[in-house]
């Protein structure tokens, strides 16, 4: 293992790349979707820019109400 393990070089890499998306489109808001690392790291982003986000996640994918 380096120093700095890839795990931890993607998604910084993936923050730099979506901050210069979002200071590029210049955006009143960002929809971001699921609980992914792309919408914590997108979510993370425009905090740090100031931009609201907005979040939909999909619900329930078992179709079972009582599933834990």
């Amino acid at each position: 293992m380096t120093a700095v393990s890839p795990v931890w070089r993607g998604p910084r890499n993936n923050q730099l790349k979506i901050r210069e998306v979002l200071e590029k489109e210049c955006l009143d808001v960002v929809l971001v979707h699921g609980d992914t690392s792309t919408t914590f790291v997108t979510a993370l982003a425009c905090f740090y820019l100031q931009i609201p986000i907005g979040h939909v996640d999909a619900g329930l994918c078992t179709y079972d109400i009582y599933s834990r």
